[in-house]
């Protein structure tokens, strides 16, 4: 319930940091330190959530995505969600006291690191929903970014999702029909398409 009651406040967290990551890209563009942007990615990490520190990473990258050598970072403070996390951590201590059962430190970190990817899934699920609303920003619309840009949200070099995709090359309006056609929802989901004559 209370997740619920301050899910708008939560979209528009995520949506005032991603004006603000976009200022910052932005200025290193202006700057000559950046070219065009080719994905924006939100890693959760986990190792920091054991430390007490619960950030997820949030990095612009050229084309090259995880090979850019430079990518522009700065961190989401999640603490609203690790307070679910800790919260948690101490029901199943409790449980575990009354049950008499013991648990090395490694067992507590493996359950809690699996804790947090249900966590992770409600991230991923309210950034998706917070982009609706921040593609739209002026700060985001002034980025440089390559024709196919990507934000996805994952883990830290590892396995990620798109919650937005732009797609501004020329593209055969044949293929576009053979989506549709074939009633694959998935093969574009979250792609905002241009420069495709549907006529």
């Amino acid at each position: 319930l209370k997740c619920r009651a301050t899910h708008a406040t939560r979209l528009q967290h995520i949506v005032e940091h991603f004006r603000t990551f976009c200022q910052l890209v932005r200025q290193k563009q202006l700057e000559g330190r950046k070219g065009h942007i080719g994905y924006i990615t939100y890693s959760m990490l986990r190792t920091t959530w054991l430390e007490q520190q619960p950030v997820y990473l949030v990095e612009a990258a050229d084309a090259l995505w995880m090979l850019d050598a430079k990518p522009i970072s700065l961190e989401y403070d999640a603490s609203w969600i690790f307070s679910y996390w800790t919260h948690l951590r101490e029901q199943i201590l409790a449980e575990a006291l009354k049950q008499q059962v013991s648990l090395s430190e490694l067992q507590w970190e493996q359950i809690m690191l699996v804790a947090a990817g249900y966590l992770h899934t409600m991230i991923v699920s309210l950034i998706r929903e917070a982009m609706k609303q921040a593609v739209g920003l002026p700060e985001f619309r002034a980025l440089e970014r390559e024709e196919a840009f990507e934000i996805r949200v994952g883990e830290y070099m590892d396995h990620s999702v798109s919650v937005y995709r732009e797609e501004r090359r020329a593209m055969d309006a044949s293929v576009i029909k053979s989506w549709l056609e074939e009633k694959e929802a998935y093969a574009y989901s979250y792609q905002a398409l241009t420069q495709v004559d549907l006529s």
